[in-house]
């Protein structure tokens, strides 16, 4: 069995720092050693979109 591979896991700036991403990767990692996948790839960048929401700058 081949490396599970995590892409493309966005998410809105309305509703970031929330922990949303982390308990998506966390679900889709015990999903795929339940499913027997010997490891996670996930390969990821930060893109800015702007002041985060509630912030003063």
């Amino acid at each position: 069995m081949s490396l599970l591979r995590l892409a493309d896991l966005f998410v809105n700036a309305e509703v970031r720092r929330r922990g949303i991403a982390t308990a998506v990767i966390e679900w889709v990692a015990r999903d795929a050693k339940e499913h027997g996948s010997p490891g996670l790839y996930l390969r990821y960048r930060v893109i800015e979109s702007g002041p985060e929401p509630g912030s003063t700058s």
